[in-house]
C-alpha cells in the first residue's frame, strides 16, 4: 500500500496528522461512501487507455503481469472486476490491509524546516537519509 500527498513544506506535519486521521477513520468512523466508490471505479476504468500510450507504459503493464503472476487476460477482465467491487468488499479489504500504526512514513522535504514537527508527531523512529543516500 502506498499513499502519497504532495504538500506545502510548512504544512508537512499537519498533513501527516491529517493523513493518519483519514486512514484511521476510513477503517471505522467514516467508511467509504457509495459516491466515493463510484468515482474511484470510474477513474480506474476510464484511465485504462492512458496506461498504454507509450512503449514504456506497455512494457510496464506486461512487467506487472509477470511480476504479480497475473493471468494474461488480466487487463481484459479488469474493468469487470472493478465494477463488481462493493462497499462491503472494500471495507473488509481495508481492515485487512490498512494498519496505520505499522506504516513506514517516508517524508521528503527541507530537513531544517520540517524535522522538529515531524519528530514531535511520534510516528515512529526517525532516520534521516541525505541526497547521497546515507
Amino acid at each position: 500500500l502506498i499513499v502519497y500527498a504532495p504538500v506545502q513544506t510548512d504544512r508537512t506535519a499537519e498533513s501527516l496528522t491529517e493523513l493518519a486521521k483519514e486512514l484511521r477513520e476510513i477503517l471505522g468512523s467514516r467508511p467509504p461512501t457509495p459516491d466515493e466508490l463510484d468515482k474511484t471505479k470510474n477513474r480506474r476504468i476510464l484511465s485504462l487507455p492512458g496506461r498504454w500510450e507509450t512503449n514504456s507504459q506497455v512494457l510496464n503493464a506486461l512487467a506487472e503481469i509477470v511480476q504479480y503472476e497475473l493471468p494474461e487476460d488480466y487487463y481484459e477482465k479488469y474493468p469487470g472486476m472493478i465494477q463488481a467491487l462493493d462497499l462491503e468488499t472494500i471495507s473488509s479489504a481495508g481492515k485487512t490491509l490498512i494498519h496505520p500504526d505499522r506504516f513506514v512514513w517516508v517524508v521528503v522535504g527541507d530537513l531544517q524546516s520540517i524535522e522538529k514537527k515531524v519528530r514531535d508527531l511520534n510516528l515512529g523512529p526517525v532516520e534521516v537519509i541525505s541526497l547521497a543516500g546515507f
